[in-house]
């Protein structure tokens, strides 16, 4: 897709040089520097491991570092960059803060969603995959197909994988058999 924008929302310091990289290569990809969210404002994040991390809107034992929270709605106007969206998230738990961000001006006209979901409750407030589904349907978005399942290695339980979600107005939620 060469004429795609690309826009990269992360919350830990430690990628900065590899956005700025990545961008400086890519003349239209940009990045902010930011935990997305449901409002502008601060959030707590567990940033002990470069690739993992944990959002929380109060301090708790492992979410102690205070970042600025933006919206995907916010980044998105403020850089003027043209539907339709696709939008990757992998956020471990926090999906439906960013979904809520993202509620007034991306969802609306986002033609796919790829959503990092697990079958165990990792937040006390996080929804496990089915619970995403769910929530995604009142959204209007169905899963389209799944990707990277994940396996726990200690007992080979299921552990997570990513749902790509489309709008389900589109042709293929119409048709009701397999064949």
């Amino acid at each position: 897709y060469p004429d795609a924008q690309y826009l990269l929302v992360e919350a830990q310091e430690v990628h900065r040089e590899a956005l700025v990289r990545y961008c400086s290569d890519r003349a239209k990809a940009s990045f902010v520097l930011a935990a997305a969210g449901d409002a502008r404002g601060s959030v707590f994040f567990d940033d002990s491991s470069p690739f993992g991390g944990v959002a929380s809107k109060a301090k708790t034992s492992f979410a102690r570092s205070e970042l600025m929270q933006t919206t995907l709605d916010f980044e998105v106007q403020q850089r003027n960059l043209p539907p339709p969206y696709l939008v990757k998230l992998d956020t471990h738990g926090y999906e439906v803060p960013i979904l809520k961000g993202a509620n007034a001006h991306v969802l609306p006209h986002a033609n796919l969603l790829v959503i990092e979901v697990y079958n165990f409750r990792i937040l006390d407030d996080s929804l496990i995959f089915d619970e995403i589904v769910r929530y995604m349907r009142e959204l209007g978005f169905g899963v389209f197909d799944i990707s990277e399942p994940l396996w726990r290695s200690r007992d080979g339980a299921f552990w997570q994988m990513d749902f790509i979600f489309v709008p389900l107005s589109r042709p293929e939620f119409q048709i009701n058999t397999y064949a």
